[in-house]
């Protein structure tokens, strides 16, 4: 069997359609004489966090997690928000406008 290295930043337990692609499209590899290893984050901040989604990694699948500088934290700084706000799907809704909408 060949394999391919997937290095991607959306995998389980993140959810949402960025997820759910890289999910099926990797269960389905090896019946095409694929073996994917997955290169994913560690310590990703997700919009969205579906730990359910785990049960349709394919038990042969090799994923491979290693820490990352989180573009997140980055974005966090700019906008002027605290450690603790997470990252909502919701985000860009928020009542208090942000240092950018004010400039």
């Amino acid at each position: 069997m060949k394999k391919v290295l997937v290095i991607l930043f959306y995998w389980p337990p993140g959810g949402g359609m960025a997820v759910q692609r890289w999910l099926k499209f990797s269960k389905y590899l090896p019946e095409y004489g694929w073996e994917p290893v997955i290169y994913a984050p560690e310590n990703a901040e997700y919009p969205e966090i579906d730990p359910s989604l785990e049960k349709d990694i394919h038990p042969g699948i090799t994923v491979i997690r290693q820490p990352i500088l989180e573009p997140f934290r980055f974005y966090q700084r700019f906008m002027g928000m605290k450690k603790k706000d997470g990252m909502g799907v919701s985000m860009a809704l928020k009542d208090k406008p942000s240092r950018v909408s004010r400039i």
